[in-house]
């Protein structure tokens, strides 16, 4: 009698095997994928990038129940959000805010520009933490409060996914601390 004269279910059995070793290692490869350094880059090549809308800080409102995102920011600048943490202004001109920040994110490895508003002195960058392969979005804007003094806001979001607890908080502070012109 050869195989397929007796079929008592084992051929099925033996595809759903098959098939189920067949997606593990899809799924594995994919996963390894995933985790290489430009995978990033590959998946918004392949899905396209998200589009963000502009903040403008003295209308933002954040989602209720958003955990993904910390705030830093002047109560008199951030009108429409109460602020994870309210900051001080600056006793240095704007301009100089400006260049200290431009100064720290040009040596960050991590991070990278992604768009900007000159005529507002608003930036957007995207910083890809290491063990996450989605980046996050950091918008910072400098205001000139006359008399050589200014302020900065700074908003930090995840867009894809969970981040780590905490994450958005400590690169607000990280940031605030390496800008710090006092």
């Amino acid at each position: 009698m050869t195989r397929s004269q007796k079929n008592d279910g084992t051929d099925i059995v033996d595809h759903i095997r098959i098939g189920g070793i067949v997606l593990s290692i899809i799924v594995m490869i994919a996963g390894a994928l995933f985790l290489l350094p430009g995978s990033a880059r590959f998946l918004e090549g392949l899905f396209g990038r998200e589009e963000v809308p502009v903040v403008d800080f003295s209308t933002l409102i954040i989602p209720a129940g958003d955990p993904d995102h910390y705030l830093a920011c002047p109560e008199d600048i951030c009108l429409s959000q109460a602020p994870d943490q309210l900051l001080e202004t600056y006793d240095v001109p704007a301009e100089r805010l400006r260049s200290m920040l431009l100064g720290f994110v040009d040596n960050q490895p991590t991070v990278s520009f992604w768009r900007m508003d000159p005529s507002i002195n608003q930036f957007d960058f995207l910083e890809n933490d290491p063990s996450m392969r989605m980046p996050d979005v950091i918008t910072v804007q400098t205001f000139d409060l006359g008399d050589g003094k200014s302020a900065i806001a700074i908003y930090s979001r995840s867009l894809h996914g969970l981040a780590e607890a905490g994450s958005n908080r400590r690169r607000v502070l990280r940031w605030l601390k390496m800008i710090d012109p006092g």
